[in-house]
């Protein structure tokens, strides 16, 4: 018989869905699906299995389109609860900033997980992801402000897969020294590839360290004189964490999923 302490966790993001079957605060099963458009929840729904009770809470980050404007206590947001073919799904909102403009989506939970378990800390949350990198303003557990950038979309329209190993610090500190000067360095290194002075790993290595070298040019009013946090995937750590180690910047490190399992579970269970 299923323990009743079960609930379904659910990340929704314009690649993929990711699902996690809990036991209390222990994961038994993942899911994870590819897609070609942001996620509804009526793709959610088709997903999940049959058997699944109804009465199973789901828990779910990304799917919304209620937002709500920062700044905003992240330990006390309202959670929107949709019912779609007889089932209820507890969705945390986004955050949304005006100027600049910015939008957090899924990687809220993770804000909100992280929050859980480090109470009262303020500083900067980095969160490079799939598509975006967010830099999080947090005070008194509330979200101040968001910095956004398209580093891992623009690698990937560069042909840049994330580096098998740490990045080149001296090309990250070469853009965030002079990021004006980034596309010329591109330049240089398809002209390097094609004279067969790099290879593909070299190169591509090279590329993720400018961008976020520039990034980091982009982000310094969030990161400089902060404490720091670094949520990313496996993938993405190395690369960000040679860039900070660069800096001389301390750096708390997290697991994404857990961070996502523990926001969904602390906003949407009250």
């Amino acid at each position: 018989m299923a323990s009743d302490k079960r609930w379904l966790a659910v990340e929704a993001s314009f690649q993929s869905i990711t699902m996690w079957m809990m036991d209390g605060a222990d994961c038994i099963k993942t899911f994870r699906t590819e897609i070609s458009s942001p996620a509804s929840i009526e793709d959610v729904i088709s997903l999940l299995d049959p058997a699944l009770p109804n009465q199973c809470p789901v828990y779910a980050a990304g799917l919304t389109s209620h937002s709500l404007q920062l700044p905003a206590k992240v330990m006390d947001l309202p959670c929107e609860i949709v019912s779609q073919s007889g089932r209820q799904v507890h969705i945390v909102p986004n955050l949304f900033q005006e100027s600049p403009a910015a939008l957090l989506q899924a990687d809220v939970a993770k804000v909100i997980g992280f929050l859980s378990l480090n109470p009262n800390w303020d500083g900067v949350i980095c969160l490079p992801g799939a598509s975006h990198s967010h830099w999080v303003l947090v005070s008194a557990n509330e979200v101040i402000s968001i910095q956004s950038a398209m580093t891992p979309t623009l690698a990937r329209g560069l042909g840049a897969p994330v580096p098998q190993n740490t990045v080149p610090v001296d090309a990250v500190q070469d853009s965030l020294s002079k990021p004006e000067l980034m596309a010329a360095r591109f330049g240089e290194l398809s002209a390097r590839r094609h004279m067969g002075l790099n290879t593909w790993e070299d190169t591509t290595a090279q590329i993720w360290a400018h961008l976020i070298g520039a990034e980091l040019a982009a982000t310094r009013p969030y990161w400089l004189g902060q404490n720091l946090a670094l949520i990313a995937s496996k993938e993405l750590e190395p690369s960000y964490r040679a860039a900070f180690d660069a800096q001389f910047l301390p750096v708390t490190i997290a697991d994404p999923i857990r961070m996502t399992q523990i926001g969904l579970k602390q906003t949407c269970s009250r």
